[in-house]
């Protein structure tokens, strides 16, 4: 296995100049790449960014503010020499294949090669407010990534393809990748399905641990397993494909710290929401999950709509030892202990999502990478 790739993503600022920014600062700290999120909104209510809750209410208004992906990475690129940028993750409902196709590779030749698309079937939060249906969004998801590879593997020649919802008829792409090699394309998702579709056309998979990995890296070490089974069979080099886990950790000076940040409104609405269905809370021992039975985040939640009082309900239900479950937490030392089975089952890159900023504690990410990498 080759060296881990680590990343960080970035906050969306009013200033334009400021958001770019943050790839020339995650550069200077060593990073290998930077992910700018494809979102509508953010991942919690409005209603709780205030200063009580998180210092960063009383430098950043909101947490809502999201520029339109491609632009900010086409605009970062000219700022930096090395570090490679994550477009996405891009849903397949709020843009056709071949809008993703053709961004996907403007950004490779803007970025010269530098930039990998992650795409998902996509969240609620991004539709159901702005007038799109979810129905039938894996099945985009299983087109739009078909038809990309199509694209990529076409030579300029004319694609057509018959799919669940997409069809094309002798489609022209002649926009050509920056180099030999096309741009890699990763795909979000946990299912048997998902996991073929990345198996049999996809250059990597990304999931979010530890709350989509069950708590659990056997879990993680059997999906990768079933990945690599799926790339076998198509006839693809298992080895070649990525597997990067967008790992939520909440990194401390010390336990002190870190045992306040429990009872963080920012975390325990994290604790209720980074899991791929609310069974789980079953499974962990923590009772009834504080949305009930069956609760799908990305199906069914839209943060923004909830005001205070029934954000701070939910919270208040969710059991503080829920943070724990879904995100890695204490000091660097104990985090790494955590990560570690992540990567000796596979993960090529790890994305590190530090929550401890959020709650005003510093900012301990490089010192988390630097860790991790003496630890390989």
């Amino acid at each position: 296995m080759g060296r881990i790739e680590y990343g960080n993503f970035a906050l969306t600022l009013q200033s334009a100049e400021a958001t770019t920014g943050f790839a020339q600062l995650y550069e200077s700290q060593g990073y290998d790449f930077y992910t700018y999120w494809d979102q509508a909104n953010g991942f919690q209510p409005d209603s709780i960014h205030t200063p009580d809750v998180t210092p960063l209410a009383a430098s950043i208004p909101t947490l809502q503010l999201f520029y339109d992906p491609a632009p900010v990475i086409a605009v970062a690129a000219q700022q930096t020499e090395r570090i490679k940028f994550i477009y996405g993750s891009i849903d397949s409902v709020r843009r056709s294949p071949f809008i993703i196709a053709q961004t996907m590779l403007s950004l490779d030749n803007l970025t010269r090669g530098r930039t990998i698309t992650m795409l998902g079937a996509g969240e609620q939060k991004q539709m159901k407010p702005y007038g799109y249906s979810r129905i039938g969004s894996h099945d985009k998801l299983v087109d739009t990534v078909n038809i990309i590879r199509r694209f990529l593997d076409s030579g300029g020649d004319p694609v057509s393809y018959e799919g669940r919802v997409w069809n094309l008829d002798r489609a022209l792409m002649a926009l050509q990748p920056y180099g030999e090699t096309p741009p890699r394309m990763w795909i979000a998702g946990s299912s048997d399905e998902d996991l073929k579709l990345v198996g049999e056309s996809g250059n990597g998979w990304t999931t979010i641990a530890p709350g989509f990995t069950e708590d659990d890296p056997e879990v993680f070490a059997q999906q990768v397993a079933t990945l690599r089974k799926y790339a076998a069979e198509a006839g693809r080099d298992p080895d070649e494909l990525d597997i990067c886990i967008s790992a939520v950790v909440c990194v401390t000076e010390n336990e002190r710290e870190m045992e306040a940040l429990r009872d963080n409104p920012y975390l325990r609405w994290w604790g209720m929401m980074f899991l791929p269905n609310s069974d789980l809370y079953a499974k962990w021992g923590l009772g009834e999950h504080p949305m009930g039975a069956n609760w799908m985040y990305a199906r069914k939640c839209v943060p923004h709509w909830y005001d205070r009082a029934q954000a701070m309900d939910i919270i208040e239900r969710t059991p503080r030892e829920a943070v724990d479950r879904v995100s890695m937490n204490g000091t660097v030392e104990q985090v790494v202990e955590k990560l570690t089975p992540y990567t000796e089952h596979g993960a090529t890159h790890v994305l590190l999502t530090n929550a401890a900023p959020i709650a005003g504690y510093a900012d301990l990410g490089p010192e988390l990478m630097a860790a991790m990498k003496a630890n390989e």
